[in-house]
């Protein structure tokens, strides 16, 4: 992404090529077309509503991510998930996963997963039938 962040330290800058394989390359979900649409959005003025800010902050903290927010200008993840809100059907957890995908933000990533295990198991186990189809004696 072009953006500075507020910590004086420039984000990387990719090719879009490059950046989007990056994205997939870490479980990233939506395809090119949606990724590159993010991004122009990403570019243009935006200020997410309050219950966006506060939705992105509450997982951040319980998660122990440090977002770099100003009176003035909010966290980038937090304006990345507000544009991606309006536009995905992903539940809070799983989308702050794809902006921080996005963002290449993999430490945040990681603390994300792992303070939410149900939602990010990497392996899903066939369900416990309890036997419902009787016993075969």
């Amino acid at each position: 992404m072009a953006r500075e962040s507020q910590g004086n330290e420039k984000e990387t800058e990719d090719s879009p090529e490059k950046s989007f394989e990056r994205y997939k390359e870490s479980g990233g979900q939506i395809d090119e077309k949606a990724y590159q649409n993010v991004l122009e959005k990403f570019k243009q003025p935006t200020t997410p509503d309050k219950p966006v800010v506060l939705q992105v902050e509450a997982m951040a903290a319980k998660s122990g991510i440090e977002l770099r927010s100003s009176k003035d200008s909010p966290d980038p993840r937090i304006v990345l998930y507000g544009i991606m809100r309006s536009e995905s059907n992903l539940r809070d957890q799983r989308l702050f996963a794809e902006v921080l995908r996005i963002s290449g933000d993999t430490d945040s990533l990681k603390k994300l997963m792992e303070t939410y295990p149900n939602i990010f198991s990497q392996k899903k186990q066939p369900p416990n039938l309890g036997g419902c189809f009787g016993s075969t004696i």
